[in-house]
């Protein structure tokens, strides 16, 4: 069995899914040009460029308002 870390495990299941489904992004604070919390989201912005793994200065007002997108 491969061994990996919590963070590997995280960013290989954000890579599969956003390899699976060209409609996925990430939005968050320090997620792409501006470096990746705890190293999570490395090497996803240049698999899939800054259109798809935005870097936003997230509020709380902004992410209750990004729950209620419709599907």
């Amino acid at each position: 069995m491969r061994e990996i870390t919590l963070s590997q495990a995280v960013n290989e299941a954000i890579a599969e899914e956003m390899q699976r489904d060209p409609t996925v992004f990430q939005l968050g604070e320090d997620v792409a040009e501006a470096g990746t919390p705890f190293t999570v989201l490395s090497g996803l912005v240049e698999k899939f460029g800054t259109e798809r793994i935005i870097d936003t200065p997230l509020r709380n007002r902004v992410s209750w308002a990004l729950r209620w997108v419709p599907q």
